[in-house]
């Protein structure tokens, strides 16, 4: 027989233990099914929650989580994309299962939170990356350390992304070959970020694909003075204020660039020699674009771009819209390949002589004269034995 003060204690359990899950219940996201029950989680003094989905606004709209002594999370079967960092909501968790998700994983710099929970991921190892590209197959752990390592090295303000993987080799052991992949070239991305000249420190052992265009710069010295940029083999400059190419030159760079890209700037010349020793090199795939430029169309850069223009055709991108500038008379906005020589040099007639020829007649007569009077008075010395006559006029001591 149960005495009235158990009676009242068992009350008041059966109460706490009815207030305790009411609470819960609340508390708990409507994507997830939440559980504090010993008996039902088999866990002790823990909470355990499987999320079929769960964002940020799903915790923050529940009170602070962190209140929530959460030591287990499952994401086992859902469509938790991980966008969103959720590890400070959780901080006292112990395991986080990830088993069968429904998504494709996009391993970009979104993800990087995960590292936090990276111990804690009781399969990463068996996580895979869909998304991007250079990335599928490859091992989230591995995914994320490539773009975290990259992250640090990356300019403040800038992106960087991976760009090219070479292809795979088929290894017996694939799993072993995915975690062996190395990277080879980058895209940086550095655009409308008012940038003046170009930066010096650039990310270190990749080959860089590097976008600097609408920006202010206008100077480009770092390509001939700074090693950095020898592993730049592809150069955005688009809608800048370079106007002088006269670094291409001395420059080391143009021997082993790729892709140049100068469309939009203020470059009234190009340096023709330099440009066309570089594109001489077949063993590298080259390619120009210099279009939205103010050419200058007078007759000695006419005939040097125009012979420059047909020469390396294939290698500019934009052939056909290379074009004169404002300012230059009567074939302003005129194709430069189009431009008419005769137009903008002064081509003589065929019968008309000019200054530098009248002159080389004249001399030509003068020595004729000269010498003509020299054979005359020594033929009369010889056979009269008489002095010119300014040799017999000149007084002798």
């Amino acid at each position: 027989m149960l005495r009235p003060k158990n009676i009242v204690y068992s009350i008041f359990m059966l109460c706490c233990y009815s207030v305790y899950h009411v609470q819960g219940s609340i508390q708990c996201p409507a994507t997830c099914y939440c559980n504090s029950d010993e008996i039902m989680s088999n866990v002790s003094n823990s909470s355990v929650w499987n999320c079929s989905s769960l964002t940020v606004s799903d915790l923050q709209s529940n009170g602070n989580p962190s209140m929530y002594d959460v030591q287990h999370l499952s994401f086992e079967n859902s469509s938790v994309d991980f966008k969103e960092n959720l590890s400070e909501f959780f901080p006292n968790l112990v395991t986080v299962n990830l088993s069968n998700i429904r998504i494709n994983l996009t391993c970009t710099k979104d993800l990087l939170w995960l590292l936090a929970w990276e111990k804690k991921i009781l399969n990463i190892g068996l996580l895979r990356c869909s998304y991007p590209r250079f990335f599928n197959g490859t091992s989230l752990g591995r995914a994320l350390e490539l773009i975290k390592n990259l992250d640090s090295q990356c300019l403040y303000n800038c992106t960087c992304e991976y760009e090219h993987i070479p292809n795979k080799k088929k290894l017996p052991n694939h799993e072993q070959h995915i975690e062996q992949l190395t990277i080879e070239t980058i895209l940086m991305n550095c655009t409308n970020l008012q940038l003046k000249k170009l930066p010096k420190m650039l990310p270190s052992t990749y080959k860089i694909y590097l976008d600097l265009s609408n920006n202010q710069i206008e100077n480009l010295n770092e390509l001939s003075t700074n090693p950095n940029y020898k592993r730049v083999k592809t150069l955005y400059l688009k809608n800048n204020k370079i106007s002088s190419l006269s670094f291409l030159e001395n420059s080391e760079w143009t021997k082993t660039f790729n892709v140049l890209n100068l469309q939009g700037n203020n470059v009234q010349e190009l340096p023709v020699e330099a440009l066309s020793n570089a594109l001489n090199d077949f063993q590298i795939a080259h390619k120009l674009y210099l279009s939205n430029n103010p050419f200058k169309c007078d007759c000695l850069t006419t005939k040097k771009m125009q012979v420059f223009l047909s020469k390396h055709n294939r290698m500019i991108g934009d052939f056909k819209n290379i074009c004169c500038g404002p300012t230059e008379g009567e074939n302003a906005g005129m194709k430069v390949a189009d431009v008419d020589l005769s137009s903008v040099c002064i081509i003589r007639a065929h019968n008309a002589l000019d200054l530098m020829d009248v002159l080389n007649m004249t001399l030509c007569l003068l020595i004729v004269c000269t010498m003509s009077k020299f054979i005359h008075d020594y033929y009369n010395y010889r056979k009269n034995g008489r002095l010119p006559w300014l040799a017999a006029k000149l007084p002798f001591r």
